[in-house]
């Protein structure tokens, strides 16, 4: 229950941005508003940081798990960025989400490529779960293909 509750929260919170941007970025103008945005929820995470300042700890991160959080930090900003020009530059957020929730079918076929290699056992590799997840990629594909034409 109280992951659905964060999961609501953050879907909400995702639609509210979206529709600040698809709003916000024509009037102040895109090469404006997106730096005063990103730099905005930069500052707002800073208190997340706040209780290791207070106290700090020898060793917060494993030193195997830099690289991935480095590559996770990139690549979470990457999507934020695209999303943002996307409804930013094109003011179509209700498109561009239906193509972003692609998302799920990329997922599905890049741990299929890389999941041997890393060692990951997932129940994605379950007959029965796998058979769902490809439906619902396929759905979701075909409200991306009914979107764009």
């Amino acid at each position: 229950m109280v992951t659905l509750a964060w999961a609501l929260f953050a879907a909400f919170s995702f639609a509210a941005v979206d529709i600040i941007v698809q709003v916000g970025a024509p009037r102040a103008g895109f090469t404006l508003f997106m730096p005063v945005m990103f730099g905005t929820v930069a500052l707002l995470s800073l208190p997340l940081l706040w209780p290791h300042v207070l106290r700090p700890q020898p060793r917060i991160i494993q030193p195997g798990a830099r690289t991935w959080l480095a590559v996770g930090v990139i690549l979470l900003g990457l999507q934020a960025m695209g999303m943002a020009s996307a409804i930013g530059l094109f003011g179509d957020a209700t498109g561009a989400n239906v193509v972003y929730g692609s998302r799920g079918l990329w997922s599905l076929l890049l741990l299929a490529l890389v999941a041997r290699r890393l060692g990951i056992k997932d129940s994605v590799f379950d007959r029965s779960t796998l058979l769902v997840r490809t439906i619902g990629c396929i759905l979701i594909l075909v409200a991306v293909i009914l979107v764009l034409f």
